[in-house]
């Protein structure tokens, strides 16, 4: 009985060990690298992402919306690092100012249409273009006010903004 027992238990790790393997059809990689970095700027150089400047821009009172059909949807993902999509980074290495790290959704389509509400008189439209590829989705362009400000022929997906 107990020989019987062994060869069910032994029969059933087999089977659970065949259906466990993989067909060619298992997710491999994943590749998202939808975000950009940028300084926000006055006239005359001065960092107005930089918290300790007079005038500049306050990050917790800056909105950022989604254009989805026509309608702005207000981006929060509260599981995230970044729940409004952006993010502020303080200087660095070769970065001697503060910058902005915008993530761009590509789960929208082969675009985004991303709002940036500064304050309620100064607001940014941008655009980010994907090339997407089985697991990966790629920003190949961003555009700014309808202006092209990166491509992907640039290197680093880094600009300025100048206010």
């Amino acid at each position: 009985m107990t020989m019987k027992i062994g060869k069910i238990v032994l029969s059933a790790l087999l089977f659970g060990l065949v259906l466990s393997c993989g067909d060619d059809d298992e997710v491999c990689c994943i590749n998202i690298d939808v975000a950009a970095s940028f300084y926000v700027l006055d006239d005359t150089d001065g960092d107005l992402l930089d918290p300790d400047n007079l005038g500049s821009f306050n990050i917790v009172n800056v909105e950022v919306y989604d254009v989805i059909e026509g309608d702005s949807i207000r981006v929060f993902n509260s599981g995230s690092d970044a729940p409004k999509g952006i993010s502020l980074i303080g200087p660095e290495a070769q970065y001697t100012n503060y910058r902005m790290r915008i993530q761009f959704d590509e789960s929208q389509g082969n675009s985004n249409k991303r709002i940036v509400k500064w304050d309620e008189s100064d607001i940014d439209v941008f655009v980010a273009q994907f090339e997407k590829s089985g697991n990966s989705a790629i920003t190949t362009q961003i555009t700014l006010n309808g202006e092209l400000v990166w491509d992907v022929d640039d290197g680093e997906r880094f600009f300025v903004i100048i206010k």
